[in-house]
């Protein structure tokens, strides 16, 4: 990671920061983390695909990992919308 070997800064969600740490321990590279000082406001994400591919395997498989990295401790999925389609709860 390029920040590992500058003096730059760069600013990412902490989970993300420690994600990208756990990985360059291996490499021998550690970023410092620190809390940023400043409060922000809460970020929305949201997934948008075709209902053709709601039942795919490889698109569903996808749509839970995005999910699982963004909301860890989401207890009630978000609400989705296929194309041609009201919200629904997941």
């Amino acid at each position: 990671m390029v920040v590992s070997n500058t003096d730059m800064l760069l600013t990412l969600p902490e989970r993300h920061a420690q994600l990208l740490n756990a990985g360059l321990l291996n490499k021998g590279a550690r970023n410092q983390v620190y809390p940023l000082p400043l409060q922000t406001p809460r970020l929305e994400a949201h997934l948008y695909w075709h209902e053709s591919v709601e039942n795919d395997p490889a698109n569903r498989w996808l749509r839970e990992e995005i999910e699982r990295v963004l909301a860890p401790d989401l207890r009630t999925r978000a609400t989705v919308r296929t194309a041609g389609r009201e919200p629904s709860r997941r």
